[in-house]
């Protein structure tokens, strides 16, 4: 049989070897910290989210109201002040829009009666919830 080789190591040798794999598993934890731990970011839907717009103003065009959007499976959350003041809807033109956060921006022009603006901007969101907000 082959004799036992040992090679004399020294006590501080032994720990700065364990000490030195302690911080390369640390290391390795800590950089995949990024990657590891965060929600799985939801995909935005720029032709959904344009189709969604399109649907609530028509709706408010032919003279629907917010809650009948409400009251749809799936809810359609609608916030416009101009709207739930009152205004008519005759026509609109929505722009080409842009991510914004986790939904879409768009710019449209509103033409009716009692509207206090008429070029505006919808932000609107497909996830978790459908919304379209009137942006300041």
């Amino acid at each position: 049989m082959f004799p036992a080789i040992r090679s004399p190591v020294s006590l501080l040798e032994l720990m700065s070897l364990t000490s030195g794999i302690r911080i390369a598993i640390v290391s390795m934890s800590l950089a995949c910290l990024p990657f590891g731990c965060s929600a799985a970011r939801i995909p935005i839907e720029p032709e959904r989210a344009k189709a969604l717009l399109e649907t609530v103003l028509t709706a408010w065009q032919k003279g629907g109201s917010c809650e009948e959007l409400r009251s749809r499976t799936p809810a359609i959350h609608v916030a416009d002040e101009q709207w739930l003041g009152g205004a008519i809807l005759s026509d609109f033109s929505i722009l080409p829009g842009e991510s914004f956060g986790t939904g879409m921006r768009f710019p449209v022009t509103l033409t009716g009666k009692s509207l206090s603006r008429s070029s505006v901007f919808y932000l609107v969101s497909t996830h978790p919830v459908l919304s379209v907000t009137l942006a300041d």
